[in-house]
């Protein structure tokens, strides 16, 4: 485990932090770290908190090695755009992106995302429809869309969801 948490830490994540192979578990919460999250980072990580910080790009480039990763935080920053693509987040359990200004339709954020537990996403820019997808979401437990911009009506399969 790695833990740099609450200090007065400053500049970019270094793309040397990605080379700790055995680290499992990398806490950079509420610090001053800027640029980008550097891409090889989640090679063999399951718990990574990113949160409270000033992180305005995501260059995650995911593959089969971020298979193990079960919670992201990247709370707190000021990212506009989802920061990785469908895939390599098979055993994602709780992703929390509040707090951003993320601007995505909602499906693309949905998609992939088998796994997951808690999807906290309140206080984007995300807009569109609540996909009727969310059926496929059957591990769900919490699901944050607080002050977004979503539009229509709320999918019946969201009702079984509830537990």
């Amino acid at each position: 485990e790695l833990s740099l948490q609450s200090n007065l830490i400053t500049g970019p994540i270094p793309t040397e932090i990605g080379m700790l192979s055995n680290i499992s578990k990398i806490v950079l919460s509420h610090n001053s770290l800027t640029g980008t999250i550097p891409s090889g980072m989640l090679s063999n990580l399951r718990v990574l908190y990113l949160d409270h910080n000033r992180l305005s790009k995501s260059m995650l480039h995911l593959n089969n090695a971020t298979s193990s990763l079960q919670y992201l935080n990247i709370s707190d920053n000021i990212l506009t755009s989802f920061p990785f693509g469908k895939n390599g987040f098979k055993e994602l359990e709780t992703l929390d992106l509040t707090q951003n200004l993320i601007r995505e339709d909602i499906f693309m954020v949905m998609d992939g995302l088998s796994s997951i537990k808690n999807l906290l996403l309140t206080n984007n820019l995300f807009y569109g429809s609540i996909p009727n997808t969310i059926r496929s979401l059957a591990r769900m437990e919490k699901l944050h869309l607080d002050n977004n911009r979503l539009i229509g009506t709320i999918p019946d399969d969201v009702l079984s969801l509830v537990r």
